[in-house]
């Protein structure tokens, strides 16, 4: 058999190499890419698909992570419903319009005395004569006549509050141990030197059973004012 010799095989492969030896590492070089890129594609597992989730449960419940996800979630707080409104302790002790009111610890002018004072309770605006009532049932307790305020009366009540009802006409419809209704006549209206400005009413004041002023609109329904 016949064999080149060495030197000469060395040779040819040199030339070779110095002529094509950019072509040969060109295909060495994307043979290795090719090789590189095949072995990313078989390693690597593709990412799972995104999955979106609109408003509709029976789509949403197919979801593998649904019921995960739904125990997750606070229920609402439930909002505590407001109690209705406590009905009115007393009634007016009369029918009328609202006048001067309770002014608490603040002064307020008086032009019939034509000087500042405080004014403990309010005036019920009525015309001269009109009948006044006890704002709610009890026992009288107190009956009288004052040069400034007219005819008065006071009304204790089981609670043991205590009403009191001034710039009334004298004589009053009661006596001290009468036993009266919510609504029983007590007297009528008249105008009190001390509160003319303000015509004919009756002055009206709440005590609590402890003997300290309330202000009779905390007890009384809403009425019109003047």
């Amino acid at each position: 058999m016949f064999k080149l010799p060495l030197t000469s095989w060395k040779n040819k492969t040199r030339g070779f190499l110095r002529n094509q030896g950019h072509w040969v590492a060109l295909g060495v070089s994307l043979a290795l890419l090719f090789a590189a890129l095949a072995w990313v594609s078989l390693t690597n597992e593709p990412a799972p698909p995104l999955v979106e989730y609109d408003a509709n449960p029976q789509q949403a419940a197919q979801e593998p992570d649904f019921v995960d996800r739904l125990s997750q979630v606070q229920p609402p707080v439930p909002t505590p419903e407001a109690s209705p409104p406590a009905a009115p302790a007393l009634a007016w002790p009369g029918a009328g319009l609202l006048g001067q009111t309770d002014s608490g610890e603040q002064p307020v002018y008086q032009p019939s005395l034509q000087q500042w004072q405080t004014h403990q309770g309010v005036d019920l605006l009525m015309r001269e004569g009109d009948v006044v009532c006890a704002a709610a049932a009890g026992r009288v307790t107190a009956v009288g006549s004052d040069e400034l305020m007219g005819g008065c009366v006071t009304i204790t009540h089981a609670d043991g509050l205590v009403t009191h009802y001034e710039s009334l006409l004298t004589p009053v419809l009661v006596q001290v141990g009468d036993q009266v209704e919510t609504g029983a006549p007590i007297g009528g209206a008249g105008i009190a030197p001390a509160e003319s400005s303000q015509g004919a009413h009756v002055h009206f004041e709440v005590v609590s059973a402890a003997g300290a002023r309330v202000n009779p609109l905390s007890m009384l329904p809403e009425i019109a004012a003047k």
